[in-house]
Parts: C-alpha cells; structure tokens; sequence
C-alpha cells in the first residue's frame, strides 16, 4: 500500500515539537502495517502562499507517481482536492479542531473545511463535537484521537510534592486559544487565597525528552483553553501519570472521566479552577491513574495505528 500523507503541521529543526503527533502516527502504522509513503509538507506558518503553490504541486505529485491513498492531516491541508484529480484516489482527512471548531474563530479555514470534506471519501475526527458537525458534509466519518507512545511516555517511579509545586502551562503563552490569561488568573487567585508560591514552567521550545521529564517531575497540569480537539498533552500527561486541571474542552471529560486527582471544571471562571488546582495538589482521590485509563480506552499507538489501518483497507476494497 502506497500512501501520501499531505499535512500542514510536521516537525522541524526549528519547531521539532510541531505536528509531532502526525510524524508519529504515520510511524506507528509503518511500524505496525506494510506501507509505503511520501510525506508533503506545507509550511504556512513561513508563507501563506505555499497553500495555493501546493495545490499544483501536489497534483503535478499525482500525475507523476502512482498512489494508492491520500491522507491529510488538517483540512487545510486539502485545498489541492479543490480541483478534480485525473485519476481517482481514496482521500481520507483528519481534522484536528481548529479546522471545524467555530470556537476558534477560523471562518476562513472552515468556509473551505467544509468543500474540501465534500471531495473526500472518509473523516477522522476527534471528539463527538466534531465529528456531529463534520457528519453535515461527508458520510463516513469516526472518532480516531491521536494515540500516544506509552513506551516513551512513562511514569516517575515515585512522584512527590515539589516545593514550590510545579504546575505546567501546556503550551506556548501566545497561543490565544489556549488562553494563558486565564491560566495566569488562576495562578494568582492560587497563590492570594492560599498564601503559597507556585512554579509556572511553559511548554515551549523542549525536545520530546524534556517534555517526558518534565512531566515525570512536575505536580499539575493546569489547561485553561477555550478550544480544543483531543489534546495530544492530556494524553502525554496521563501516560506519566501528571494529574490535569482543565477547562472542559475537546474530549477532556471523556479522557480524564474518573482519573485520580484530575478535574475537568465547567467553567472559565478562576475561583473554581483554583479550587480544582488545590484539590489536585493536596487531596488523594479514588479512581483509575491515568496512564491505565489512557490504555484502557485504547489510546496507545498500536491499537490507533490498527484503527487507522482498517479504514485504509475499507476504502480499498
């Protein structure tokens, strides 16, 4: 099985953390399945033009190499399906939030979200939301998260309170919808209300090896976004066993539904999300520990990568 993956989010020298979820699935399914690829990148965070320089490029790819699937990752990434291919392929597209999601306020990526899953024969969504929203422009669609590597994503052997605690930012402080604001309401409502200090380490700029540690190390995971898909730093953290503090967004509640010490708060109000924090900080719960539960609902890279693979074989047949 020959297959190009088209995407708009891979990792590189100067962001080796960006899309790693992408690289990674797509090496999950080799390492489990027999396929071939090729993978075409398309930088838009360099240049916006390279959206439409890929639309001939990528079927200029086409004409030139035989291909038995199209896989793209983010919607975007599909403008290419805009014009008819010559020879019809198998197009499966991932959505992964932000190209479905009005609550992230990309109108413009939705308007063509939504003509380019006309032209595709199969969707990958991440949650129930997105998926009944995507359910309005394609027939065949299922809920797929990104898995997680639970080889590499592990736990500490014993985790203890850090003093001050550490509580992670999951993301980089500019990213609106992930809204460091409120995060850095909370933490100050924190640390008024119960006369502590907190340690704030953002995830920015960090090989996969730190982030691993980092999560070995640290107390709390605190996301305070307003939108999200099926976020690939809930997962890491439950495979280290990090306890999570988030607003309820994405899948969220699904995932860290009776997770020890994790909270999900229906509200972007900072009084209760402080509450939460505290809880998780300082009193022990009853439930399942995260990294089980992540196993548990099949979230590891063989049984996605499987997932993946059938729907492959279901559009070849």
């Amino acid at each position: 099985m020959r297959i190009l993956y088209v995407t708009n989010m891979f990792p590189d020298k100067k962001l080796p953390y960006y899309g790693i979820f992408v690289k990674e699935q797509i090496e999950a399914i080799k390492k489990y399945y027999s396929i071939d690829y090729d993978i075409y990148y398309i930088d838009g965070r360099q240049h916006k033009w390279n959206y439409i320089k890929s639309i001939f490029e990528i079927h200029n790819i086409l004409s030139e190499k035989q291909y038995d699937l199209i896989h793209v990752h983010y919607c975007l990434a599909g403008l290419f399906l805009l014009i008819n291919i010559k020879r019809k392929i198998p197009v499966v597209v991932t959505l992964h939030g932000g190209d479905i999601l009005k609550t992230q306020k990309k109108y413009i990526q939705i308007f063509f979200s939504k003509k380019i899953l006309k032209k595709a024969d199969f969707a990958i969504t991440m949650n129930n939301k997105m998926d009944a929203e995507v359910r309005k422009y394609i027939e065949k669609t299922e809920i797929i998260p990104c898995s997680i590597n639970t080889d590499f994503f592990t736990p500490p052997i014993n985790r203890k309170i850090n003093n001050p605690p550490i509580v992670v930012f999951p993301s980089k402080k500019n990213r609106v919808e992930k809204n460091f604001s409120l995060f850095k309401n909370v933490v100050n409502l924190y640390e008024l209300k119960y006369s502590t200090e907190l340690q704030i380490i953002e995830l920015d700029k960090m090989s996969r090896q730190q982030v691993v540690e980092l999560f070995q190390m640290a107390d709390v995971m605190l996301m305070t976004s307003y939108s999200e898909g099926s976020p690939q730093v809930v997962k890491e953290a439950m495979a280290c066993n990090l306890p999570v503090v988030s607003t309820n967004v994405g899948d969220v509640s699904y995932l860290l539904e009776n997770v020890k010490r994790s909270y999900v708060v229906d509200t972007f109000k900072v009084d209760p999300l402080s509450e939460a924090l505290l809880l998780s900080l300082y009193t022990d719960s009853s439930g399942i520990d995260g990294r089980d539960k992540l196993i548990k609902l099949g979230l590891n890279d063989e049984a996605i990568a499987k997932r993946i693979y059938n729907i492959y074989r279901l559009l070849l047949k």
